[in-house]
């Protein structure tokens, strides 16, 4: 498809067949999920010293075999949001704005996910956790960060509600639609 105002190619996803692509890839992670052997100690196990306590055994050890894949579920379900979203606006209304805003608010969402992960690996190789805030850093980025960034996307229907979601021509045709059925 080509754009004639400014002679720029003009790409228009089609979100229903990505979305069911990402949910087959959900369903094929799972699966694999499944299918990982449990790791041996992978319950807790008697304490040495004090007795009906239990204590875990080695993190990396029980948690390395579903790590990686556990980040690719992370990145799948933020995927299967975002789309959502995306198709929740009419399709005549999906600009090139509303494409730019909703990949920045996705990018700012996968990017707080990936450094979430990145330094839950460092404390599961190193077993020393670096601190900000009084809070180990993983702690401080799943809460400060990992909620904050899907508000993202609530800050685009919010702003953008009167240009993408319901805008003035909508409301004037829903007065229309109102108006007629008033006996």
């Amino acid at each position: 498809m080509l754009n004639m105002r400014h002679n720029l190619p003009v790409y228009s996803m089609r979100p229903i067949p990505v979305l069911l692509g990402l949910l087959a890839g959900l369903l094929a992670l799972c699966a694999l999920i499944f299918s990982i052997p449990e790791p041996g100690n992978g319950h807790a196990v008697a304490h040495h010293a004090v007795d009906g306590m239990r204590q875990a055994g080695d993190a990396w050890q029980q948690s390395g075999p579903v790590f990686r894949v556990g980040y690719c579920l992370g990145v799948l379900i933020y995927l299967i949001f975002s789309i959502l979203v995306y198709i929740g606006v009419p399709q005549a209304k999906r600009d090139r704005t509303l494409r730019l805003v909703h990949s920045a608010a996705t990018l700012a969402v996968l990017g707080m996910w990936s450094f979430l992960i990145y330094l839950s690996w460092q404390y599961l190789h190193s077993g020393d956790p670096m601190i900000g805030s009084a809070f180990p850093l993983p702690t401080l980025v799943m809460l400060l960060g990992l909620w904050i960034a899907p508000v993202s996307f609530s800050l685009i229907y919010v702003l953008g509600f009167r240009r993408w979601i319901f805008t003035p021509e909508d409301e004037e045709k829903f007065r229309q639609i109102m108006e007629s059925k008033r006996p």
